[in-house]
């Protein structure tokens, strides 16, 4: 399927979703600005009015459903959206009304496929979605797999969350579990080595706002640095910037010397067990 057919095909579709927090509102605010379905073919529901009421007020054109019941059999896409502990009470009771026309899309963080299946098993495909918190402000990474891996619907997978950042197919498992925790996770990581750079440079006089903006835009101007230079890898790039008996190759030195990729390994291999236990509860 072409990527100009699927965006044909995805402004013919209904699509809903069974939850509107904060991602949910980011995906519904680019889909809008990016023209890529007509607003009266989105549709929600949430357990509270605050989140819909205000999306509403922001996108009249939206329906805003009172119950999921109705949300399944008008929609062609259901995306679940609402937390992980909250999909079972809210699915359960009205999984009689998904069939195989029904693409389902869930973003419940750590619920496998064989889960959602059991959950819904008369729907159609199935695609399981993960995705980080840097989607709201358009710079996420989502990852996806799905109960069918030569799906045709995977074109609608793409038109939904690019507007949004980078989708990357995964396999369930080892896959899925890395692209979790290096993305997911470790945004909170990148934000964590972020708080020492502003603190270190806050120690040595700085105030805080200057220290926190020349912190950021390191790491930006690094960040774009490398995604530039797509002909060098990050290794080569790093070297570029790195003169020999100069401060910077000081510092490294010190910074291998203390094994930080091998604490930082470790870092991840920790939350990737933490993840597994997590999808066993």
């Amino acid at each position: 399927m072409s990527d100009l057919f699927a965006k044909t095909m995805l402004k013919r579709k209904k699509l809903g979703f069974i939850g509107t927090g904060n991602l949910a509102q980011a995906i519904i605010t680019a889909l809008v600005e990016e023209n890529s379905i007509a607003r009266e073919n989105i549709y929600i529901t949430n357990r509270t009015p605050g989140k819909p009421t205000k999306l509403k007020k922001k996108f009249p054109e939206i329906n805003y459903l009172s119950n999921n019941e109705e949300l399944v059999e008008t929609c062609d896409i259901v995306v679940f959206a609402m937390k992980p502990q909250d999909l079972q009470n809210a699915v359960e009771p009205i999984s009689y009304v998904f069939d195989k026309s029904k693409l389902v899309i869930s973003l419940a963080a750590g619920v496998t496929i064989q889960n959602l299946k059991r959950l819904v098993p008369e729907a159609g495909d199935i695609f399981r979605v993960m995705a980080n918190t840097p989607a709201r402000v358009k710079r996420g990474v989502f990852g996806y797999c799905s109960t069918n891996n030569n799906s045709a619907n995977e074109s609608y997978i793409l038109e939904l969350f690019s507007p949004l950042g980078l989708v990357v197919a995964a396999e369930e498992g080892e896959e899925f579990d890395a692209l979790t925790v290096a993305c997911s996770s470790g945004t909170g990581f990148v934000l964590e080595l972020l708080h020492y750079w502003q603190d270190w440079l806050q120690d040595r006089g700085y105030e805080e706002e200057i220290a926190k903006k020349m912190a950021i835009e390191t790491f930006i101007g690094a960040a774009e640095l490398a995604k530039q230079a797509e002909h060098l890898s990050v290794e080569e790039l790093r070297d570029q910037v790195t003169s020999k008996k100069g401060v910077t190759i000081a510092g490294l030195e010190k910074m291998r010397e203390f094994e930080v990729e091998g604490n930082l390994a470790m870092s991840f291999e920790k939350a990737i067990q933490r993840n597994r236990q997590l999808a066993i509860d």
